[in-house]
């Protein structure tokens, strides 16, 4: 999902590559956030997965980070 069409600064920092026959939607940006004004239920439903997304990518980088310093935990701030 590229979430940075939803999250300002809306600048993409990532790409993806597929590793098998794959289809895609793709959305201009601006009409997107224009429809998910319009329709509050449908920008709800949006951000919720772009959170759970970015989530579950926060979760992986987390893992990666404590495997790599050989920490048991990152709990400190």
């Amino acid at each position: 999902m590229g979430w940075s069409a939803v999250v300002e600064p809306f600048v993409y920092t990532l790409s993806a590559r597929c590793l098998e026959d794959t289809k895609l939607i793709s959305f201009e940006s601006e009409k997107l956030r224009d429809m998910m004004e319009e329709d509050n239920a449908l920008g709800f439903k949006i951000m919720q997965s772009t959170a759970k997304v970015i989530s579950t990518r926060l979760t992986h980088t987390r893992i990666i980070l404590v495997g790599e310093r050989g920490l048991s935990t990152l709990t400190e701030y």
